[in-house]
This record gives structure tokens, C-alpha cells and sequence, in this order.
């Protein structure tokens, strides 16, 4: 004899069968095959997905104690670019989008907000990569790079991010 278990599980979609009920009611018919002297009522069946549960469920699975973190195949955008004080972001964001596409690269160039709360709210947010254009970039030239799902934090030149391999999904 099976056990009963019960687990959590969040419900993406349905089908429903609904037999002949419409169709009978509207006349939709159809001719079988095998008989085509016969005109019968159609079967019926019904579906849908929620894109809202998607959302739900990518949230539910996909999250640390930061926020949500997108999957690449789902994300709004792919990359959000922090400015530092210094700012010149502008420049990186072409550089990025040349390589990912503009509209998956984000320039975060709020004035009178500062690097460590954008940063907060793009770990908020989920993006699957950050870029910090903070002191390194000013000092060394370096740029930070955060993948979101791994934590992995890198200091890469800026030609790395127009290297189309240095965005694969890490």
C-alpha cells in the first residue's frame, strides 16, 4: 500500500476537460471517420497559463535573503550599470549593449542617490549581473562585476565586458 505525502506546490497552469457541454449547446459538430453518415458533438477542452503565478513561482524558487534573483531567460533586463560619483557610465552601457543588446542593459545614473544604495536595490531588484562603476573604476580602471546567482564578484577590465563569452550564463 503507497504512503499519502503531501508537499507545496505552486500551480503554473490547468486543463480542464468539459466533455460536450459547449458544444452541444452551440451545435458544434464534427463527422467521425470511421462513420461519416454520423454528426456528433464535439469534445472540449479548455487551458491556460498564468503569467503571474510564472512570476510567483521563478520569485519562490529563484530568491536569497537579498531579493529575487531573475533568471537570464526571464529577467526585465540582463544588467544594471551603477555609477560611481564619478559617473561615465554612459560609455559602458555602450559597450555592454553592443555586445548583450541596449535593451537588456540598464543604466542606473540616479543624481543624489548614492553607489551603496543602488547596489542595495539592484540586489532588490535581481538583475542576473551588476556592474559597479565605483572606486576601482576611478582609481585602477577596473570595473565590478556581480553575478547575482553564483555572488561571484569580479574585477575585470573594461574590454572583458565586450567579450561575448564573458557573458554566457555563469
Amino acid at each position: 500500500m503507497d504512503t499519502l505525502t503531501t508537499s507545496t506546490a505552486i500551480e503554473m497552469g490547468h486543463t480542464f476537460y468539459l466533455g460536450t457541454k459547449y458544444s452541444s449547446v452551440f451545435n458544434a459538430k464534427y463527422m467521425p471517420k470511421d462513420d461519416p453518415s454520423k454528426l456528433l458533438a464535439a469534445h472540449m477542452g479548455c487551458y491556460g497559463l498564468g503569467l503571474s503565478r510564472m512570476i510567483g513561482a521563478i520569485a519562490e524558487v529563484s530568491h536569497d535573503n537579498e531579493g529575487i534573483i531573475w533568471p537570464e531567460a526571464v529577467a526585465p533586463w540582463k544588467c544594471v550599470i551603477i555609477e560611481g560619483s564619478v559617473g561615465k557610465g554612459e560609455s559602458i552601457y555602450d559597450d555592454v549593449g553592443s555586445v548583450i543588446g541596449t535593451d537588456n542593459v540598464l543604466l542606473d545614473d540616479r543624481p543624489n542617490v548614492s553607489a551603496g544604495w543602488k547596489m542595495n536595490d539592484a540586489r532588490k531588484i535581481g538583475y542576473p549581473h551588476i556592474i559597479v562603476l565605483g572606486r576601482q573604476w576611478e582609481e585602477t580602471g577596473l570595473v565590478e562585476v556581480v553575478h547575482r546567482k553564483s555572488g561571484e564578484t569580479l574585477q575585470v577590465e573594461r574590454s572583458a565586458l565586450v567579450n561575448p563569452n564573458f557573458w554566457k550564463t555563469k
